[in-house]
């Protein structure tokens, strides 16, 4: 089990996206070097920090007309949708390893069962 979350954690951060210009300029802006790829991880990242931090978002947000601005409101509701549904995985590995722990636990507290005598019945 623990296997499988940290292969999960190790997927998240792997390299196998494409960047976007947009993802590109934002790694620049930061001060980082851009690429071509990064983890899907990553690419939320790069998006959510450029809509909530970047004034350049806002300022072309104000000035797109309203079907470009609803079309920018659906993108944000899917990264609201995909960011919910990875917390729903992670909550699920999280009671997963949480009753696997309490498990274990209780085995160790648990005496084990012995085996009963049998009575013997004396011959007469």
């Amino acid at each position: 089990m623990a296997r499988a979350v940290a292969n999960d954690i190790i997927a998240s951060r792997t390299t196998s996206v494409n960047t976007t210009t947009d993802q590109k300029q934002q790694m620049t802006d930061l001060g980082l070097t851009p690429s071509d790829q990064t983890s899907w991880l990553g690419a939320l990242e790069l998006d959510v920090n450029r809509r909530s931090g970047g004034t350049a978002w806002h300022a072309s947000l104000q000035a797109m007309p309203p079907k470009s601005v609803m079309v920018e409101i659906a993108s944000e509701l899917a990264m609201s949708n995909m960011i919910a549904t990875a917390r729903f995985k992670l909550e699920q590995q999280h009671a997963a390893v949480s009753a696997a722990l309490l498990a274990t636990a209780a085995e160790a507290e648990l005496k084990p069962v012995n085996s009963m005598p049998t009575p013997q019945m004396a011959s007469q």
